[in-house]
């Protein structure tokens, strides 16, 4: 999500106060010196004591005064939860306010609600909720209503956010015609900015000009503020269009504009603009330095960061890819495949990002399970305030407010995830190890446009080579994989994408049994374990010579391996139709399913196949493990339920295996209702591109374990995760931040490590899983009985050895 939105949120939050304090829907007073008090309290970024006397007000006037102050007054209240990050607070007082005001006919203030509840859903990254949201205040808020502009700007910048071009400028244009007839210039200059950034992410440098100029020439005439986001819009325009000198005298422009009349931006996304300017403009100890502070602001920014987002930063570009952009500026300074310290700084500015980003996933994830509470919202509501106020006083005293509110929530955060051991620098930052642990290669991806970079990190230090295009990488993965799922000859795909990924490995390097990867964008699709490798004897699979564990970071640290000594939990052989014999049924109860998409659909049309075979599969392994002296339990057919996972999970297993169905959620970002039959008739409203876990259905529909719900209410502590299902270690992949899904869930919910595959799989993968477990129960641990599992069905003579049955298992953690 930009910054820009989320910005442009706050101040559309601001203004519904304002228009609140004001009088909103009626001029009814009630307690107006505490209203006004409060107002400026809210201002002032006191959320808490601006909350404090709106509340004061409303009890005040509860029961003797007009419905409508009471409905201002808990807007105030909601918009103060929602700038202290209580997003479920701010939800349930604006839909109150949305639920009263329809119920006395204020369908204006209704519609000024739901658009709040959008904001809100927006900054929890649920699009298909915010929309449902603004589309439920089209129905009220009329084209004549002083807050129609309002509410097109919004579904503008919803549908700018999907790239939805057509409906964006549509939008943009009702915006526009309803704020030009109200002379609110401020708001048509806010839109044009925004549909150009769109045009120019979707790289239609015509239209991006038309609007980003024409926002100039309105703020400019008008004296608007803003006038900085203008010039630095444009200068990126410049710098898309390969006109860096003419980006530099932009960007010099909004410093100028800046130092006039300065906003609130946040300053690392003021400074990564810049970074990217001199960069390009050659002066690249400048960028450096801007580069450098945009990180470290950052960090700093956490007002801008979290608990917005699950993996998205807030940012107008996310601080991961600011940071792949600093790796590659440094890396400029490293000679091409030799050992250097500009190769280890750039690769520890790389995968900082990547660690910061993960990091990120656990503490939203043990937000949304209460684990961080109020003590945490007060304090990130503080080091909001004080970051806020650097913005405009960088005094000792300022300086002094924010660093005590940054270190109280790094302790608070701390507290939360100490399971997690980093290797830190002087200045308690995460650092890179001096080496890798003997017997290990560390080999980290950056892709790109025009080429990319794979650092190799050894004994004898980090160095750099190159790597083909972002395209080509697709295109020789695209093949192997075609290959391998036709039953094709694969060995040749394999072989020209492990020569254009790993040629320049030295023999030493390509020798060191255990592989650790961490990669960026299509790598995570490729079935490394398949990559053919030169030897004396010809190709050889990689996995035959190698262990190989893709991490979410290289500084990414779980504890010390567990011995598999305690208690496996198996899932599987669920009830998934209403032909199965094993189904309770009601009587007269009606069988609703899921639909995936806005459409309602009946209930066989998403009845899925029983897999018998995932009950053998699960057996075998339990008696594998059981003669092992290892405690198994068994949750098959109506006990293969959300509610029985979540008891075993009270006390995590060493494993935790699931034999069943994963379905995704289309990405389109239309509505999904996992059931009909919801509380209400309300659907659920998930987000795009959700991965879910198919348990069994029951009396009350389906059962459906989400990656979302994963992170938010689950913890499997140093457990091992297995999804023994079609594509459960595929997912969307997020520029800089990296490959999202099953995996990433399961390791937001503490997880020590996740096995999955890429592609589908048989009903049963039996033998595959007996040599894996086989293994383990030798004291392998799982990266090696992984391999032992994989070599062991390469190495069969029959149908097992082909690649699509072992190539596409991979261990993730």
């Amino acid at each position: 999500m930009s910054l820009r939105i989320l910005r442009a949120r706050r101040l559309l939050l601001a203004a519904l106060l304002v228009w609140a304090a004001n009088g909103g829907a009626s001029s009814a007073e009630s307690a107006p010196a505490l209203e006004k008090k409060a107002a400026g309290l809210f201002s002032a970024a006191r959320y808490a004591d601006a909350e404090a006397l709106f509340r004061s007000a409303r009890e005040s006037v509860s029961g003797h005064t007009g419905h409508q102050v009471y409905l201002r007054l808990t807007s105030n209240i909601a918009g103060c939860r929602y700038a202290q990050f209580d997003y479920q607070g701010a939800v349930a007082l604006y839909q109150e306010v949305r639920d009263k005001a329809l119920a006395f006919g204020e369908f204006e203030t209704a519609g000024v609600a739901l658009i709040n509840l959008s904001s809100v859903y927006s900054s929890l990254w649920e699009p298909d909720a915010s929309d449902a949201s603004i589309r439920e205040a089209a129905l009220h808020l009329k084209s004549n209503s002083r807050f129609y502009a309002v509410l097109k700007a919004q579904e503008s910048a919803m549908q700018a956010r999907r790239f939805n071009r057509p409906a964006a400028l549509r939008a943009a244009r009702e915006a526009v015609d309803a704020a030009d007839a109200r002379g609110d210039n401020c708001l048509v200059a806010q839109v044009w900015n925004r549909i150009g950034l769109m045009a120019l992410a979707m790289n239609s440098m015509v239209e991006a000009e038309a609007h980003l100029t024409e926002a100039l020439r309105l703020r400019r005439l008008h004296k608007l503020p803003m006038l900085e986001s203008s010039y630095r819009s444009l200068a990126r325009l410049r710098l898309a269009q390969g006109r860096p000198d003419d980006a530099l005298h932009l960007l010099r422009s909004a410093e100028s504009a800046r130092t006039v009349a300065p906003t609130r931006s946040a300053p690392w996304a003021w400074e990564a603009d810049r970074a990217a300017v001199l960069a390009a403009a050659g002066l690249s100890a400048q960028a450096r330095l801007s580069y450098r502070r945009s990180i470290e602001q950052a960090r700093a920014f956490r007002s801008a960061v979290l608990p917005v987002q699950s993996a998205v930063l807030a940012s107008e570009v996310s601080a991961a890819q600011i940071a792949g952009e600093y790796a590659l500026l440094l890396s400029q300074d490293a000679p091409v495949g030799q050992p250097s310290a500009a190769a280890r700084e750039s690769l520890q500015v790389l995968e900082t990002a990547r660690d910061e980003a993960f990091q990120a996933d656990l503490i939203q994830s043990a937000w949304r399970q209460r684990i961080l509470g109020g003590g945490y919202a007060r304090a990130l509501s503080m080091l909001r305030s004080a970051e806020a106020g650097l913005l405009v006083s960088t005094g000792a005293s300022s300086q002094a407010l924010a660093r005590k509110w940054r270190s109280e929530v790094a302790k608070q955060e701390a507290r939360m995830g100490a399971f997690v051991r980093r290797s830190a620098n002087p200045d308690g930052r995460p650092g890179l190890p001096k080496a890798p642990p003997a017997g290990e290669v560390w080999l980290s991806f950056k892709t790109g446009d025009r080429g990319g970079l794979l650092w190799i990190m050894s004994g004898r230090g980090v160095r750099i080579v190159p790597i083909p295009s972002t395209a080509e990488i697709t295109r020789l993965s695209a093949r192997l994989r075609h290959a391998i799922s036709h039953d094709h000859p694969w060995q040749q795909p394999a072989a020209d994408l492990h020569d254009a990924l790993f040629t320049h490995l030295t023999p030493a390097e390509s020798a060191k049994p255990h592989w650790r990867l961490s990669l960026d964008g299509p790598l995570h699709e490729i079935p490394f374990a398949a990559l053919a490798a030169p030897s004396p004897s010809g190709r050889r699979p990689l996995i035959l010579d190698h262990t190989l564990t893709v991490t979410p970071s290289l500084l990414h640290n779980p504890p010390e391996a567990v011995p598999v000594n305690r208690r496996f939990v198996g899932v599987g052989d669920a009830i998934y139709n209403l032909a199965d014999s094993r189904l309770p049924r009601p009587a007269g109860r009606a069988f609703p399913w899921f639909a995936l998409g806005a459409a309602a659909r009946t209930g066989s049309e998403w009845d899925l196949p029983r897999l018998p075979g995932s009950a053998r599969e699960l057996q075998s392994v339990a008696g594998v493990l059981d003669s092992a002296g290892i405690d198994c339990r068994l949750l098959t057919g109506a006990g293969a339920s959300i509610a029985a996972v979540s008891r075993e999970l009270a006390q995590p297993p060493s494993i935790l295996h699931f034999a069943a169905h994963i379905l995704a959620a289309p990405d389109s970002g239309s509505a999904v209702a996992l059931s009909h039959s919801s509380p209400g008739g309300a659907r659920t409203i998930i987000r795009p591109g959700e991965v879910f876990i198919a348990l069994s259905r029951s009396g009350a529909g389906a059962q459906l374990l989400s990656s979302t719900s994963v992170a938010a209410s689950l913890r499997a502590d140093n457990s091992l995760v297995v999804l023994s299902g079609c594509g459960s270690a595929s997912g969307a992949i997020l520029p800089g931040v990296g490959f999202q899904g099953m995996a990433r869930a399961w390791l937001a919910a503490r997880a020590r490590s996740f096995l999955g595959s890429l592609w589908a799989q048989p009903d049963s993968a039996e033998p595959f899983f007996l040599a894996f477990y086989q293994a383990l129960t030798r004291n392998h641990d799982f990266r090696t009985a992984l391999q032992a599992a994989q070599t062991a069905m390469l190495k069969q003579s029959d149908w097992r050895n082909r690649p699509r049955h072992w190539a596409g298992w991979r261990l993730v953690g």
